[in-house]
């Protein structure tokens, strides 16, 4: 997806979900502000990824007050962005934003709770995972830790659940670390 100046300037971080850090990066390598995904009419959620207009993506455009879908030059859909969760605006008790701690799905929750893969240690990690790159913006653009706290994550979590109905589920994931007293049996 690759979003028109026009269609930048009509997001309303005050009414839009716009993307939180979370463990993988995006194609086009930047941290900015643009929508996590976007909604069809028909109600369908499309997670998008923000891409280089040289990959030829589909480009979001801003007309007539509201927001289209582009194709080879062509309208083919009006869309709309997700609404901001409430808890996005707020801080933990440490001070960072809760946005940068849990972020939101369509009725689901995510936690990231360490964005440190033990593969990427020799450089061994996945052959299309940007976990790297994107965890050395978030750490030095946005002071987001590595590894959250746990009194952050149930600080957040407790916050974003008051909103009756919206999240419905939750989605806990991480790098992999190997060590330990199990570290052989779980390399073999």
């Amino acid at each position: 997806m690759h979003y028109t100046e026009r269609a930048a300037a009509a997001f309303d971080p005050d009414l839009h979900q716009l993307r939180s850090p979370y463990i993988f990066g995006s194609r086009d390598g930047e941290i900015k502000p643009l929508p996590e995904s976007l909604l069809l009419r028909d109600g369908t959620t499309i997670l998008v990824d923000p891409t280089p207009l040289a990959q030829d993506p589909y480009i979001v455009e801003h007309r007539d007050g509201r927001f289209v879908l582009i194709d080879d030059g062509e309208q083919v859909e009006d869309v709309d962005l997700w609404p901001k969760p409430a808890y996005y605006g707020k801080l933990t008790s440490s001070g960072l934003p809760m946005s940068h701690i849990v972020s939101a799905r369509p009725q689901r929750l995510n936690v990231f709770q360490s964005s440190f893969c033990y593969f990427w240690a020799d450089k061994q990690g996945c052959q299309f995972c940007d976990i790297v790159t994107h965890t050395k913006q978030q750490r030095d653009e946005l002071g987001v830790p590595n590894r959250l706290r746990p009194k952050d994550v149930k600080e957040t979590i407790a916050e974003a659940i008051r909103e009756p109905g919206r999240f419905t589920s939750l989605c806990l994931t991480a790098g992999s670390v190997i060590k330990g007293a199990n570290a052989a049996r779980q390399t073999r």
